[in-house]
């Protein structure tokens, strides 16, 4: 039996700019292949060369051993093939069910009767049946979510793909969409999922690629791949001093592309000592900190926050004497050029529009938090640092604070989050490391560990 896709040396370029560089691979029937690298590595431009939404310049691409490479988007549809998008985008003034009706009618041209039937099984498949009658607008992000993978389950496809749709969502309400991925598994569609949440990706998928610079770089078993994939950032060995005082000993983290890790610790565990290490805010030898395989271990804050790394730094460090707006603009300034400017930052704080011109001196706690969070996305960061993010703050303030942090991580970017508070630390990181008197105590995905296990690291009984 031929694959269900195989593409062979697909290739697409904008000018000088490639995007899928002799892209080679094969799903067979019923199999779940998942593509992780870094933002702008391709992943996206390879789900829409595959579905026709951008015509590739060199190679081929078979479908069930047809060539589908010069048809229509509308034909590879029909023919088989399904996506989810990054952003869902439903009908919104109609109901979950006429959104999922018009992909069986349309999409697979089912006739009426069979097509209510068949939505209404969609619907029950990926847990929105009770949701059948409501207006879309009304859902949660994770039900649309939901819908949007129903809508793609209505066309009949062979072939599944889904495009980040895990982003933004908390961690149980991942791991609820992964319950309800690896369901639609069971059916027998073949599925490719493109996700920068690894630990989610890794309890669907049989087999891993992955894309940078629009190359396959690397392909295998999930967890070997992983394992053998280069780490974002690194510390190796590193040790800390405040004078004669050691405050880190031998501490070695990995932090892989798209990924988001807990810090966890009591106070004085280390856990900022190790912030401030890896941001050049304390010097170390260069091969103690290691990003995208360069030693920066003894660079220059100014310099580290050039090369993609920032940091919401404990107890906010605002510019008191300046604006909103002019804190903002300063982050802009010793970053790179990318998506995150003063306007989506408001977006994602709508106060802080309204108090632009207000000094930080008069803002409340949590309104700097929120300035501190802005000015490290102004530097349009790879990798985030959020120190004691919740330091200081009421519980509301707290509560509106995590509610913003799966849009910002959503965006692709890697993560660090140092907390005391546990719960919230591992709502919405994979894995975490553990801290106690400057050394890692433990290490290991969040829905892993135990009660007891993080107690004991933590408190060191």
């Amino acid at each position: 039996m031929a694959p269900v896709l195989e593409l062979r040396d697909l290739s697409k370029s904008y000018g000088a700019i490639t995007v899928a560089d002799k892209l080679t691979c094969k799903l067979e029937h019923g199999e779940a292949l998942g593509v992780i690298g870094p933002n702008g590595a391709g992943k996206t431009s390879m789900f829409n060369l595959i579905t026709g939404t951008v015509r590739a310049d060199h190679g081929q691409i078979l479908f069930d051993g047809d060539e589908i490479t010069r048809l229509s988007a509308a034909r590879r549809c029909r023919s088989g093939i399904a996506r989810s998008f990054q952003i869902p985008q439903p009908f919104a003034g109609m109901t979950v069910f006429e959104n999922v009706l018009v992909a069986a009618t349309h999409g697979a041209k089912m006739p009426a009767q069979q097509a209510d039937e068949y939505c209404l099984e969609m619907l029950q498949l990926t847990g929105l049946i009770d949701k059948a009658n409501d207006v879309s607008s009304s859902l949660t992000l994770l039900g649309r979510k939901r819908l949007e993978l129903a809508r793609a389950l209505c066309a009949k496809p062979k072939l599944l793909l889904l495009d980040e749709i895990a982003g933004g969502l908390t961690e149980n309400e991942c791991l609820s969409l992964v319950e309800t991925i690896n369901t639609i598994r069971a059916t027998g569609i073949s599925i490719i999922w493109i996700e920068h949440i690894v630990h989610a990706l890794l309890s669907v998928v049989d087999r891993l690629i992955v894309i940078d610079f629009g190359r396959k770089i690397a392909e295998g078993d999930p967890k070997e791949t992983m394992a053998s994939r280069e780490a974002l950032l690194s510390t190796h060995g590193l040790n800390a001093h405040y004078g004669d005082f050691q405050a880190l000993f031998g501490v070695d983290i990995n932090i892989h592309a798209g990924e988001v890790i807990a810090i966890i610790g009591a106070n004085g565990a280390g856990k900022t000592t190790l912030m401030r290490s890896i941001t050049g805010l304390l010097a170390n030898r260069p091969d103690m900190v290691t990003y995208r395989n360069t030693p920066i271990g003894a660079l220059r804050a100014d310099q580290v926050a050039r090369t993609g790394i920032a940091m919401v730094p404990e107890g906010r460090q605002l510019f008191q004497s300046l604006s909103v707006e002019e804190n903002l603009i300063i982050g802009g300034q010793i970053g790179r050029k990318g998506p995150w400017e003063l306007e989506k930052v408001f977006r994602l704080f709508p106060i802080l529009k309204e108090r632009r011109a207000v000094p930080s001196t008069a803002l409340s706690g949590g309104q700097q938090q929120m300035v501190a969070i802005g000015r490290a996305l102004m530097s349009n960061p790879e990798l985030i640092l959020f120190d004691e993010i919740s330091l200081g703050l009421a519980p509301i303030i707290i509560k509106s604070i995590y509610e913003v942090l799966p849009d910002i991580i959503g965006e692709g970017m890697s993560a660090v989050i140092v907390e005391q508070d546990i719960a919230k630390a591992l709502s919405v990181a994979g894995r975490v490391y553990c801290m106690q008197e400057g050394r890692i105590s433990l290490e290991g995905r969040s829905n892993e560990l135990t009660r007891e296990q993080i107690s004991a690291a933590y408190f060191g009984v």
